[in-house]
């Protein structure tokens, strides 16, 4: 488990990450530098959360290349199998913070709003948050375990 802090949070106003308390996450893998993540109000695992109530969630990254592209997926990964819960394959126009092309260093903040249908099945969940450049490869990767109630 990492806590990521940084001390540029605050400085930014980023509507859920100005707390100071941003959601544990396991790195998955990644070559980008994740700078904090929250998914609703969750501060410890695992995660709660009512279907069909919607879940901001907030990632706040810094690039590690020139991104042209990003795409976003939020899936939640049950015994092997990936259910997508959230998909924007044009994240970058959505950006809180920053805009592509990206530069090297450039800090980037992206806003997903999602609700989880009353069609998954009451289970706990490991959510993976994913963002991927135009090349495919993986920016930012960060698991959080998480139930649906």
């Amino acid at each position: 488990m990492r806590l990521p802090h940084a001390p540029t949070i605050g400085l930014l106003l980023l509507p859920l990450l100005t707390t100071g308390t941003e959601t544990p996450y396991s790195d998955c893998g990644f070559t980008g530098s994740l700078v904090g993540l929250q998914l609703g109000s969750c501060r410890e695992w695992p995660c709660v959360f009512e279907r069909g109530v919607p879940i901001a969630g907030e990632v706040l990254f810094k690039a590690v290349s020139n991104y042209r592209t990003l795409k976003t997926t939020i899936n939640a990964l049950f015994g092997g199998i990936a259910i997508p819960l959230y998909v924007d394959e044009q994240m970058c126009t959505k950006l809180l913070i920053g805009q592509c092309p990206a530069d090297i260093g450039e800090s980037l903040s992206y806003l997903a709003n999602l609700t989880v249908g009353h069609d998954l099945p009451t289970i706990t969940v490991t959510l993976e948050w994913n963002i991927a450049n135009g090349d495919g490869e993986t920016v930012v990767c960060a698991q959080v375990p998480a139930q649906f109630h």
